[in-house]
């Protein structure tokens, strides 16, 4: 039977009530499920989307539960072409010095280019500029969960695994310097760079080939 029909359309019969309810309710439950829900559940969902086409293009990506870090509600790290990414999302009202702290320690933990926050609708205690120059000092960057939400959700799953950092990264407001390298510009006027391990790797074999330290 077509989705909502009432009656059979061959002999007539009604079809049972509790099929048509569940048929007209469920889409109903979902969407009032999903406007209802808080600003770091909606954030999660958007984490889990970065997951999933992370995972889906052919990279690394797994969830850190042990370790959490105060103020921190998910928190993933991606290991896309030889370079590692920690994406997670605030669950508090502001960043203090404690949650900085962590993330700087989490990022030399895994050896991390940067770390992408994502913020949720519920409003901030604005940073103030010592905060927000000590975070992009450590490569860290804070984006709002609105702002990226439709651009992460429009990615599409066939997207190679290459072409999915380059538009992560961007979205996070980080250049491509050349094929293999991403800077990210801090406060300050320093530049900090990735490169993917696969070539920093071959430029020591190179150098050590070619007796050049």
């Amino acid at each position: 039977m077509p989705e909502g029909s009432i009656f059979c359309q061959v002999c007539g019969q009604k079809i049972a009530t509790d099929t048509v309810q569940q048929t007209a309710v469920q889409p109903l439950k979902e969407k009032l499920f999903n406007d209802n829900l808080g600003s770091t559940e909606r954030s999660s969902q958007l984490l889990d989307r970065i997951n999933y086409l992370f995972r889906k293009s052919g990279a690394i990506s797994k969830k850190i539960n042990q370790n959490a870090v105060a103020g921190i509600n998910n928190m993933s790290i991606i290991i896309s072409e030889g370079i590692h990414i920690i994406v997670a999302c605030i669950n508090t009202g502001s960043i203090t010095d404690e949650i900085m702290e962590n993330l700087v320690l989490q990022k030399f933990r895994f050896d991390a280019f940067a770390i992408f926050l994502i913020e949720g609708e519920t409003k901030m205690k604005p940073a103030g500029a010592e905060v927000i120059n000590k975070l992009s000092r450590n490569a860290i960057v804070m984006k709002k969960e609105l702002e990226i939400r439709d651009q992460i959700n429009a990615i599409p799953d066939t997207i190679s695994e290459y072409d999915l950092l380059t538009r992560v990264m961007e979205l996070f407001g980080i250049k491509q310097n050349d094929e293999n390298g991403f800077i990210l510009q801090a406060k300050g006027g320093n530049e900090i760079s990735a490169m993917a391990d696969s070539l920093r790797e071959k430029i020591k074999l190179l150098k050590k080939k070619n007796n050049n330290p």
